[in-house]
């Protein structure tokens, strides 16, 4: 694995989130030496101590951050394996081969972008939403994929052919990269990504409904994503 996939992490302030997400990386089969870069947007509370604690367990590289698109796009600059994937960090893995089914299924069809399904465990409302954006990414192959900044596996020859995220926009920098691709070149698998609540708390349930159709509406109109909607509100602490 180590020598076809480079895991970047995009974060500010999650100490209450990265030791899950690096403890469930550490229990991933073949994870052996994989470079893990973490760019970290100046965090002022423990997440850059927790992190080192994982350092003789994990290949990981801290580097400077910003919002997760710049973040993202740090990171990839300085890789130099096939595949990209880009985790938020508040997310984590139950199962022990998430990765290894990922990077399977890109190498199997050829694909230049895999996603995995969404779960929320500690909310019910919001469960059923991420059900709802499994299902929508699992049929938006048959136009134009879907697959969010939580668990994103990219192609980097095809991620640098497009240039990577938008910098310019203010939120849904994934779905605008992601629906770029052809969905004859996109797979989900059947595999969890685990996230909490909290960004759908912030934002709202109705509004994050909303946010979804207006995405769907607006999917043309770069414009749209330039308007600060306070998704990323933690990176204007």
């Amino acid at each position: 694995m180590e020598n076809l996939i480079t895991i970047v992490i995009p974060c500010k302030n999650e100490s209450l989130n990265i030791g899950a997400l690096l403890y469930s990386l550490f229990k991933q089969k073949s994870i052996r030496n994989t470079r893990i870069i973490i760019a970290d947007a100046k965090s002022t509370d423990d997440t850059i101590s927790i992190i080192n604690k994982y350092s003789n367990l994990l290949n990981i590289e801290v580097i400077d951050g910003g919002l997760p698109a710049v973040g993202r796009n740090n990171g990839a600059k300085i890789a130099n394996t096939k595949y990209l994937l880009f985790i938020d960090s508040d997310v984590y893995f139950k199962s022990n081969n998430v990765l290894e089914k990922a990077l399977y299924t890109a190498e199997k069809y050829d694909c230049e972008l895999v996603s995995s399904l969404i779960l929320c465990e500690d909310n019910i409302r919001a469960k059923i939403l991420y059900h709802i954006c499994n299902i929508l990414i699992g049929v938006s192959k048959y136009q134009s994929p879907f697959c969010p900044g939580m668990f994103f596996l990219m192609k980097k020859e095809k991620f640098d052919d497009l240039g990577g995220f938008n910098e310019n926009v203010k939120h849904c920098e994934d779905y605008l990269l992601g629906k770029r691709i052809s969905g004859k070149k996109f797979k989900q698998i059947f595999k969890f990504a685990y996230t909490g609540s909290r960004r759908i708390e912030k934002i709202g349930y109705l509004n994050f409904v909303l946010m979804i159709i207006n995405n769907i509406k607006n999917r043309n109109n770069i414009d749209y994503y330039k308007k600060d909607i306070n998704y990323w509100t933690e990176y204007d602490k």
